[in-house]
């Protein structure tokens, strides 16, 4: 039964897939054929969507609140920490727990349909996807960026790093792609690939914050509110998770400064850090702000709305920012 859409959280994912031959065995109907004949006779293609095991799910979690959007998690569990079943079944829960929007970047061409394939694979009870239409192409309640910033032209196209890059965004890390997923994974470097995912889901959800202040939904200071919440979010964690700081040196020298409809913008004390992505799911993870954290939001809308004042980007305060 799809129940009423709750309009206060958002959820921006991304998956991390290898080629599954055990999968593929079955699906040719070759169950004696070894593990490494199956790898050699897929090659080099791009497999069909089932064929795809789900190794990383990196997301973010956001919460409408004061007008704004706050950065409550964001993570990347990952199969060495947990079995892709347990990736599945806690992500699947707490979109039923929280009945979000989600946000992707070609979530409709590829995540959507391979995360309900791999949750049959495994037997999993997901009634968490019929909360809202997320199967609907053509509704907000799984919103693919890809689709609608090309308006469903697959001529339109562009990739999430030229996007990202386009937009004044740090976009992808330096040398790392999608296609270097199964090599990272086969030499043991499965951090790698959650510390790449957890850089692309960022430069999603902040794609995703461009477009809402396009089309209206968020108001400029609500935008530069909701940004600004997000440089803090990330700041907190950087000497846990210094794969950040990368991330936001590009950042700095991003033009998002300049256009951020020409108000002063500044960075805001850090608040608590964060959980370990081994926590990420757990509903601890999504607990309150501190008090310090959203004062300080609610005075970046204040003081955005008082009478704006030029400011080039070496003024502003990056104390906890060494940085997509």
């Amino acid at each position: 039964m799809i129940m009423s859409p709750n309009s206060s959280f958002t959820i921006v994912w991304d998956l991390e897939t290898v080629p599954d031959a055990a999968a593929h065995t079955r699906m040719q109907g070759l169950p004696d054929l070894a593990p490494g004949d199956a790898e050699e006779q897929m090659g080099d293609k791009f497999p069909k969507l089932p064929l795809h095991r789900i190794v990383c799910l990196g997301a973010l979690i956001a919460e409408r609140a004061d007008g704004h959007w706050i950065t409550r998690s964001l993570g990347a569990p990952n199969v060495g920490e947990r079995t892709e079943r347990e990736i599945i079944k806690s992500f699947v829960d707490r979109i039923g727990e929280l009945r979000p929007q989600l946000v992707s970047f070609n979530g409709h061409g590829f995540d959507l349909p391979v995360l309900r394939y791999r949750a049959m694979l495994h037997s999993i009870h997901a009634p968490g996807l019929a909360r809202r239409p997320y199967f609907n192409r053509y509704t907000d309640d799984a919103l693919d960026l890809c689709d609608v910033l090309s308006s469903y032209d697959a001529r339109s196209k562009v990739s999430l790093d030229a996007l990202s890059r386009f937009l004044g965004l740090a976009g992808k890390p330096d040398g790392v792609d999608g296609s270097q997923v199964a090599t990272l994974v086969r030499d043991g470097r499965i951090g790698e690939v959650a510390d790449y995912c957890e850089t692309d889901v960022v430069n999603t959800y902040r794609a995703w914050l461009r477009y809402e202040l396009f089309r209206g939904s968020l108001g400029e200071a609500e935008f530069v509110a909701s940004e600004a919440d997000l440089t803090t979010f990330l700041s907190a964690r950087l000497a846990t998770h210094p794969h950040l700081a990368a991330l936001m040196q590009r950042w700095s020298r991003s033009s998002w400064v300049k256009i951020c409809c020409g108000l002063t913008i500044r960075m805001y004390p850090r608040h608590e850090a964060r959980k370990d992505r081994e926590g990420f799911w757990d509903a601890a993870a999504a607990g309150a702000r501190s008090a310090k954290s959203r004062s300080s939001c609610r005075s970046a809308l204040r003081s955005s709305a008082a009478p704006a004042t030029a400011q080039s980007p070496r003024a502003i305060d990056r104390r906890s920012a060494s940085r997509p």
